[in-house]
């Protein structure tokens, strides 16, 4: 598990990612195999991905990330914040500390 909700020690969240990525493609892709940088989806117009995963895939990463952070991304979130292990690392750090800034200003009113 990641250290907690609010301090995220982002080279085991981008383990995570990628452990949870290889299970997603059932083996096919070792997490060793699979850059920081390098695209999990396929986006028409855009960019393809050797890895190829799709919106369920997408759900399950959010969930993994969620479980291990405390973290949860809202449901509105652009695609592209899930494009890579960087990009959901990202993602997860940024909503930590607005999670962690939130809860500091939570304290601080009820002083």
């Amino acid at each position: 598990m990641v250290e907690s909700a609010t301090v995220i020690d982002e080279a085991a969240l981008r383990r995570l990612i990628k452990q949870e990525v290889s299970r997603l493609t059932d083996g096919r892709i070792a997490p060793e195999d699979i850059a920081d940088d390098e695209p999990l989806f396929s986006i028409p117009g855009e960019c393809d991905s050797r890895i190829e995963l799709d919106s369920l895939d997408a759900l399950e990463l959010a969930f993994a990330i969620e479980e291990a952070t405390g973290v949860r991304p809202p449901d509105d979130v652009d695609y592209h914040a899930l494009l890579s292990v960087n990009a959901l690392a990202e993602l997860a750090r940024h909503f930590a500390e607005a999670r962690r800034d939130s809860a500091g200003a939570k304290e601080l009113a009820h002083e």
